[in-house]
C-alpha cells in the first residue's frame, strides 16, 4: 500500500528548468551566439555536466565575468518565473495526498536556499513532511542517497513510496533507492531515453492521484 509521495523540485513541481534555459539563452543572444536546447538539456537533473559559462567563452573567444553573469542570469530567471505557476496537476496531487493521509516529501539536488523560497512563494510548503536537499547528503542524484534520506525522515519504506521525477538522473535515483517512480518529462527532457520508471505522464493533470494509486495496489 502506498503511504508516501516524494517530489523532485526543479522541473517536477516548478518548471525552473525551462526558465533557467530561457534566461541563459537570452544572454547568449546578447553575445551574438546561440545556446542549443539539446546542449542545455544534457545537464538537466545532474551536476557538472554542462558549463554554460565555459561554453559561451568557447563560442565567443572571450572570458566572461561569471559572478556578474550569474547574477544577471538568475535575476532574469526570477523575472520569467513571475508569470509561471507550478506544473499542472501538482497542487491537486498535494491536496489529494494530504486528504488521503499520505506523507509527502521533497527530494531535491538543489540547496534549501533555492527550494524553500519557491515553496513559500507558491504557498505549498505546509504540504511537506520532510524536505531533503543537497545540503543533507554527500551525493545528489543519480545517487539514491536523497531518496533514502527522505523516506527515512518520513518513517516509510521504499516499496510504499512513489517518487515523481522529470529527469533520467532523478528516475535512476528513485528506482535505485527502491521507490516506485512516475515521470513527467517537460520540454527539455521529453526526448531523453528514459529506461527506469513505472509510469510516464505528460503531466500530473493527465491522471488523478486516486487513479494512479490504483495501479500500485498490492
Amino acid at each position: 500500500m502506498i503511504k508516501a509521495l516524494v517530489f523532485d523540485f526543479d522541473g517536477t513541481i516548478l518548471d525552473t528548468e525551462w526558465t533557467l534555459y530561457e534566461a541563459f539563452r537570452e544572454i547568449y543572444e546578447q553575445h551574438g551566439v546561440i545556446l542549443p536546447k539539446d546542449k542545455w538539456s544534457e545537464g538537466v537533473g545532474r551536476e557538472l555536466v554542462f558549463d554554460p559559462f565555459l561554453h559561451l567563452e568557447e563560442l565567443t573567444g572571450k572570458q566572461v565575468d561569471r559572478i556578474e553573469m550569474e547574477k544577471l542570469w538568475l535575476d532574469r530567471h526570477h523575472e520569467l518565473l513571475k508569470s509561471k505557476d507550478i506544473r499542472p496537476g501538482v497542487r491537486d496531487y498535494l491536496e489529494a495526498g494530504k486528504n488521503l493521509g499520505l506523507q509527502i516529501g521533497v527530494a531535491s539536488s538543489s540547496p534549501k536556499s533555492w527550494v524553500l523560497p519557491f515553496l513559500e512563494t507558491y504557498q505549498i510548503r505546509d504540504y511537506f513532511t520532510c524536505i531533503c536537499t543537497k545540503d543533507d547528503v554527500q551525493k545528489v542524484k543519480p545517487d539514491p542517497e536523497l531518496y533514502l534520506k527522505v523516506i527515512d525522515c518520513m518513517g516509510v519504506e521504499a516499496k510504499d513510496t512513489i517518487a515523481f521525477e522529470d529527469s533520467m538522473a532523478g528516475a535512476q535515483a528513485a528506482k535505485s533507492a527502491g521507490l516506485h517512480c512516475v515521470i513527467t518529462p517537460h520540454e527539455l527532457t521529453r526526448n531523453h531515453p528514459f529506461t527506469t520508471f513505472d509510469v510516464r505522464l505528460e503531466s500530473l493533470a493527465e491522471r488523478k492521484l486516486e487513479q494512479l494509486l490504483e495501479g500500485f495496489r498490492e
